[in-house]
């Protein structure tokens, strides 16, 4: 099945100018220490506005021929060969909840974090929460997915591997045929959207607030099952 989210013909994905997405970075003030970043995530996403605001944040400057203004409009997914619609994101007036309960899951998150031995999966989840979160609320009419791999990978690793970030940031279709190379994805399996999970199932699943920050190998078998990236854990 080919798949493509429906967004206008004038987004052109123009490369992003990566002098301007460091400065804005920089001026975020995520810090590069993990203990440090960890400690601040329920500062950054404390709310759901929090969410909201850092993602249009970086997409201003990871998506330069894209206005970083949200649609008013459900982004929806369609097939290219048939025109089906194969799945609707979050309506406009669903978005603002989308991103609360991100924030909430974080700072529930931040209660199992118990030691800096935690820090490292502590901040893996808080990645896939935001990243699913962004996906699921798909705001913009494009470059919703690199905005939501560049936003993962600054949660988990800072600026610490710039070229990483380089390659997630780009466009997927280009970025494969370029270098051909897969790129995590971090969205909703289909076979979960066919269960009916909701967008809280898919963040609930992300933070897995039963499973202690330790158990990554049970974190990653849970939550696998619902989104399809497992990087990150």
């Amino acid at each position: 099945m080919t798949e493509t989210l429906r967004h206008s013909p004038e987004a052109h994905d123009t490369p992003a100018d990566w002098g301007r997405v460091f400065g804005r970075i920089e001026q975020l003030g995520l810090p590069e220490d993990i203990h440090e970043r960890a400690h601040d995530m329920v500062h950054y996403f404390g709310d759901g506005v929090d969410v909201e605001m850092f993602g249009r944040a970086l997409h201003d400057v990871l998506v330069p021929d894209v206005e970083s203004v949200p649609v008013l409009r459900t982004m929806r997914a369609t097939n290219l060969e048939t025109g089906e619609v194969t799945r609707s994101f979050a309506a406009p007036e669903m978005r603002a909840d989308v991103y609360q309960r991100a924030a909430d899951a974080i700072k529930q998150l931040d209660t199992l974090r118990t030691s800096p031995e935690d820090d490292d999966a502590f901040l893996a989840r808080v990645a896939n929460v935001i990243a699913l979160t962004i996906g699921q609320a798909h705001s913009y009419e494009n470059g919703n997915g690199r905005l939501a791999r560049v936003s993962a990978e600054l949660i988990r690793c800072g600026t610490e591997y710039k070229d990483d970030l380089m390659l997630i940031g780009g466009a997927r279709e280009r970025t494969k045929r370029e270098l051909g190379r897969s790129l995590p994805t971090f969205i909703q399996r289909y076979e979960s959207i066919d269960k009916g999970d909701s967008d809280e199932d898919v963040i609930a699943a992300a933070a897995s607030l039963d499973i202690p920050l330790t158990s990554r190998k049970v974190y990653e078998e849970k939550a696998s099952d619902i989104f399809s990236s497992t990087s990150g854990f």
